[in-house]
């Protein structure tokens, strides 16, 4: 079976990461590794690593340039096959690897993908991100509809963009796709809720709403998208477009359907009965 390698990136989220480093000690499927790389905390983040050391394939607390510079270290450290990076504030569900694998070994897709649960500071499943999977027909209109942190790649994918661009401090992910999809990558998407997102005041996505910009578009993302021929202009008009796509397809209905049974609960609780489902 696939060997699959996670990277987690850390810096002081001491209040968060016990929760991450569980959801992948409790993985059903046995062959992975989870690598992490801390970039110095200093708030007890490096008690909790030595507390779960014996979990790790490696782990490590030293300054770096950022997400992007310990991400690429983490992915050098990596010998799977499969790759995917999960933040300190994020989770994955009971089964994840397994479905991934599963999708992998039948597939040999270049990246795939899955529904993810939005979930608050305190674990409260918020949004549910159901979505029809990533389309490049879409993507080059400005319109990426995968969600972190369900999100795995293949290792010899990332090495043929060169890793992640860590001039990014917001965007890197924005970058990396392009680059991908300029390879035209088989992508397949896992119909099921595998991961949980966090959306909290100190998490980076909270900064576009700083900025007064839709979530998920920053100064960088725009950069980016007009780097590669997409104006703002262009991608409103397809974001209108998608959206009555997908309402046409009964997705939003979908997700709000599951919104009603999931709103307001623990993520352990729905994730444990998510598992037990499958």
């Amino acid at each position: 079976m696939v060997k699959i390698s996670v990277v987690t990136p850390s810096y002081n989220q001491a209040g968060f990461l016990a929760e991450t480093l569980q959801s992948i000690a409790e993985q059903t499927y046995e062959n992975y590794e989870h690598i992490v790389m801390d970039g110095g905390s200093d708030d007890g983040s490096v008690d909790i690593l030595r507390q779960h050391a014996d979990k790790l394939h490696y782990w490590c607390s030293e300054p770096d340039e950022g997400q992007s510079d310990a991400i690429n270290k983490g992915v050098a450290h990596t010998t799977g096959e499969v790759i995917a990076w999960l933040n300190t504030d994020d989770v994955l569900f009971p089964r994840c690897l397994e479905a991934v694998a599963k999708r992998y070994e039948a597939t040999k897709a270049d990246i795939i993908t899955a529904n993810v649960l939005w979930m608050d500071a305190d674990g409260i499943i918020t949004r549910c991100v159901n979505v029809p999977g990533p389309s490049e027909f879409f993507f080059w209109r400005g319109i990426w509809h995968a969600s972190a942190p369900c999100i795995f790649f293949t290792r010899q994918l990332f090495d043929a963009i060169g890793g992640l661009d860590t001039s990014f401090h917001l965007s890197m992910d924005v970058d990396m796709w392009f680059k991908m999809i300029a390879y035209h990558p088989h992508i397949e998407h896992i119909r099921q809720y595998l991961g949980g997102f966090r959306l909290h005041e100190t998490s980076k996505s909270m900064i576009s709403h700083r900025q007064e910009l839709p979530l998920g578009v920053n100064d960088e993302t725009a950069a980016v998208h007009t780097a590669h021929g997409i104006s703002k202009r262009k991608r409103d008009r397809w974001r209108t477009i998608y959206r009555v796509w997908r309402t046409l397809r009964l997705g939003y209905l979908r997700q709000q359907l599951d919104l009603r049974k999931f709103r307001n609960q623990q993520w352990q609780e729905v994730a444990k009965t998510l598992s037990e489902s499958r």
